[in-house]
């Protein structure tokens, strides 16, 4: 664990909280032990917003889950693909626990496998700051890439500073357009299928629309994007029982109708910003823009599906 005053010195250097630059070299080490790891005929490829931030270096803004997502050349069975998917949770599990402790109680697995998370705790200086939880959320998702993998290198704020160089030399990452894609179709399901009296909801789900206003200039040139937001809107189509089946138009209508509804959108979406961006002020998208953005993206899509 890096010593308290070079967090210290790093977090001054950069203009930024104390708590990012500690959880951030958490991060990274979670990230390093895990990207190692060699699964029979599964391949780990580094995905979400984490990858945005710390691989692409689309977004300024913390993020406090690692997302992988794993594919397989291979033509297995159902038997077998549970089985490897179990072998794989077992051992980045395992592999996690050497170093850290994983909470009790957070590991999850879903879909025979095909999505399974659980929780880091890290040792800390500090209490962290508003929005920012006291672990790291580990979330591995079977799923199929469309687009070529590509490699980055992955360095912490403290390695960055004291240009110690990446801890990670090289690890394989998604294409932003995926990820933008996936940050349309989570805004559309999650945003509809959301409950805040529920114990597990999470205000922060209002980054997608940050994320993807972030990453939208790229994804409305690329040619591929609208059929990959097509499949993964469709992929998702039984993610929240509320619109499953509903055509794409009429679930952008629900969603976009739920922000202009519901002022407590505003509100969450500033305190994600004050607490989780280290964007200039002036670079910061608002919420109005961010809307703005995601309108722009489903019309986009809708006019370009209507002439087929």
């Amino acid at each position: 664990m890096p010593d308290k005053q070079l967090i210290e010195d790093v977090a001054i250097e950069l203009g930024i909280s104390k708590a990012f630059v500690e959880k951030d070299w958490h991060v990274v080490q979670v990230l390093k032990i895990i990207s190692s790891i060699q699964a029979e005929g599964l391949r780990l490829t580094f995905s979400g917003g984490t990858s945005l931030s710390k691989a692409h270096k689309i977004l300024q803004r913390f993020s406090e889950d690692i997302d992988f997502t794993v594919t397989t050349d291979e033509e297995l069975s159902r038997s077998q693909l549970r089985k490897r998917l179990s072998n794989l949770k077992h051992i980045v599990t395992d592999a996690v626990a050497k170093a850290y402790t994983i909470k009790p109680g957070s590991e999850k697995s879903l879909n025979e496998n095909k999505f399974f998370t659980f929780l880091v705790a890290y040792p800390t200086y500090y209490n962290g700051q508003e929005g920012m939880r006291p672990d790291i959320k580990v979330e591995v998702s079977y799923n199929k890439l469309n687009l070529p993998v590509v490699q980055k290198p992955i360095a912490s704020f403290i390695n960055e500073v004291t240009q110690a160089g990446p801890e990670i030399e090289a690890i394989t990452c998604t294409d932003p357009i995926e990820n933008a894609a996936d940050k349309l179709s989570a805004t559309v399901w999650r945003i509809i299928d959301r409950d805040r009296t529920a114990e597990e909801d999470d205000p922060t789900i209002i980054r997608h629309i940050h994320d993807l206003h972030m990453l939208s200039g790229k994804a409305l040139k690329h040619p591929s994007f609208k059929s990959l937001c097509i499949d993964t809107i469709a992929r998702d189509d039984s993610r929240c029982k509320k619109i499953a089946g509903w055509p794409m138009p009429q679930k952008f209508a629900a969603v976009m109708e739920i922000f202009k509804s519901d002022g407590a959108y505003t509100a969450e979406y500033q305190t994600f910003v004050d607490g989780m961006s280290y964007t200039p002020n002036t670079n910061t998208p608002t919420f109005n823009q961010a809307i703005n953005t995601l309108q722009q993206v489903m019309q986009f899509l809708v006019a370009e599906n209507n002439t087929e």
